[in-house]
């Protein structure tokens, strides 16, 4: 797994019931783009139990996928963002432009600002 955690926690909620979102990492997601959330979920059910043994098994599971989450593949050039057009100012940025991951936003976003203030008139 690439991410995993305890949800109703994380937004504050401690009183409703126990949720758990885990994501899968990229080449786990390439490797299986074409099986449906349903033909996974028993494989990625005894994952999570393994990983955390302690854990109850879920009540209930909802698996969702996620086709475009993560970058597998940037944009050409690498530069963290594109100048879609000159005037009006349209600039693209995101993880899209880098490299998946809150950095590769952070990335794109320096870029993305750089590129707006080099280009104001």
């Amino acid at each position: 797994y690439r991410y995993v955690a305890i949800d109703n926690k994380k937004r504050g909620d401690e009183n409703g019931p126990t949720s758990v979102v885990a994501h899968t990492s990229v080449p786990f997601g390439i490797k299986n783009i074409e099986a449906t959330p349903d033909s996974m979920k028993d494989m990625l059910v005894k994952s999570l139990l393994e990983l955390f043994p302690t854990w109850p098994h879920p009540a209930s599971i909802k698996c969702l996928k996620w086709k475009f989450s993560q970058v597998s593949k940037s944009y050409p050039g690498n530069e963290g963002h594109l100048i879609l057009n000159q005037n009006p100012l349209i600039v693209l940025a995101g993880d899209a432009f880098t490299k998946s991951g809150l950095d590769g936003c952070a990335i794109s976003a320096k870029a993305a600002a750089h590129a707006v203030n080099n280009n104001l008139d």
